[in-house]
Order: C-alpha cells, then structure tokens, then sequence
C-alpha cells in the first residue's frame, strides 16, 4: 500500500506537474488523478508523455473520479457514460485502474437503477482493465460484487467496527482507503491522528497484515484547507498521514 494525494486541496487550475511537484514534497507516494486533464494531456502528446511525468517525481496513479455521480439525472448520466470509454482506455495505458463512483445520496427509490447503472459502468471499465469502488457516506443499498469498496476509517469506527472484525473485511474487494480522525463528541472530520480518538496505526497495520496494495489517503478534514497555500496544505495532509504511518510501522 501507498500514502496517496487525493486532491480535493488544490486549486482546479493547477496543472499536472505542479500537483506532481506537491505530492512528493508532501512525502505522498502516489497521487489521484483529474482524469480529463490526463486525458487531454495524452492525447496531445501521449500516454507515455503523462508515465513519464509521473515518474519522474517516483508517483503512482492513485485513483480518479467517475465524472457524474450514479444518481444523477438521465441527460447528466447519458453524456458521461458517453465519456467513459474513452476515459477508461486512456486510464489503462497510464496505469490507473483504479475509479471511484459516488452518489447524491442513498435514496432507496432509486436502487434498482442505480444497481442497473453500477452494472453497466463495471462492465464497461472491465473492459480496460478498470475496476470501479462505490463511496456512498450514508450507506447503499445497490453495493454489487462488481464493484470495490472504499474504505473508510473514520466511518467504520463511528459504525461500532472494531479492529478484530475489520480482518473479516474482503480485502480483494478493498481499491481504495480513507484515514481521518474524529472529535471527542464523536463529530467532525480532523486530519489522521490529530484527535488520536480513531486507532489509525492498528488499522493501517490490519491493512498491512491482510495484504492490501492500494492507494491510502487522508480524509480531507472539516476546516477548508483550499484557504491555505496549496504547498502548505500539501504539507499539512502528508505530515499528518505520514506520523500515523510512522507509528503504524516503526521498528523502534
């Protein structure tokens, strides 16, 4: 498993080289990626022109996000599916098999279309060699084997999970981790082991015990860091990832 960037903390208007050079002053060891500018990017130069950059800072792809949400209106899911392909195909020759679907919200009216769109969607990325992972906060009722789970940590402790039972998770499944903290009322979202309430290091080591190779980002916290200077925010999110990563797996 890798420490990963998600980007939720930079300005949408920062270029792909830029977001490479913060991740790694972040001590990030993989990135997720905007995967139209990818696409743009590869298609004006090549895929091997967007590897290449992404090597040279030593980065992994980390994962992208599906374009619409499952519930989203016909016109809106039509059109992106639309895009899908194209998107996946460039995905696979970047190296970036890893999507991450999300939702409006969990209206159970709407299961049985958005189970018939999960479908379609895993079909369609299996094709390329992409694997999609649900994020539904609330909780859904239109989860298939298909699809990965997004796991995360802040969510299973509030939910009564201990870490005993998190070894029964099916880790073949998991694509894609979250790691935040909470308050002492319970409430809130706090940069990983700024609270301490949430056992990061004994979850990071059931991750690392059961095998799980993929991407692990901090869960962007409650207090916008978008008001902060991209590079300071950076640093904030991979200091704090990295010392529960530390305690997790020092020898000392």
């Amino acid at each position: 498993m890798f420490r990963n960037m998600p980007l939720g903390t930079l300005n949408e208007n920062t270029g792909l080289r830029e977001k490479l050079r913060l991740a790694s002053v972040g001590e990030f060891e993989g990135i997720d990626i905007d995967i139209e500018e990818v696409a743009a990017l590869s298609e004006k130069y090549s895929a091997a022109y967007v590897t290449g950059m992404m090597d040279s800072f030593n980065l992994k792809a980390g994962a992208w996000l599906l374009p619409f949400t499952i519930d989203a209106d016909e016109e809106v899911f039509s059109e992106g599916i639309k895009k899908l392909e194209r998107y996946a195909r460039i995905a696979k020759a970047v190296d970036a098999p890893r999507v991450l679907a999300a939702v409006s919200s969990p209206d159970k009216t709407k299961a049985a279309v958005c189970k018939e769109r999960l479908a379609s969607i895993a079909k369609l990325l299996g094709k390329h060699g992409c694997a999609v992972g649900l994020d539904c906060p609330g909780g859904c009722s239109w989860e298939l084997k298909e699809t990965g789970i997004v796991l995360n940590a802040r969510r299973w402790y509030l939910s009564g999970g201990s870490l005993q039972e998190l070894k029964k998770v099916e880790w073949d499944r998991v694509m894609y981790v979250t790691l935040g903290d909470v308050g002492a009322d319970r409430n809130g979202r706090f940069l990983p082991g700024e609270t301490g309430i949430v056992d990061l290091p004994g979850f990071l080591n059931v991750l690392a015990g059961a095998g799980y190779d993929g991407p692990v980002a901090p869960e962007l916290p409650d207090r916008n860091l978008l008001t902060l200077p991209e590079e300071m925010a950076t640093r904030l999110l991979g200091g704090s990832l990295l010392r529960v990563w530390n305690k997790a797996f020092s020898k000392t």
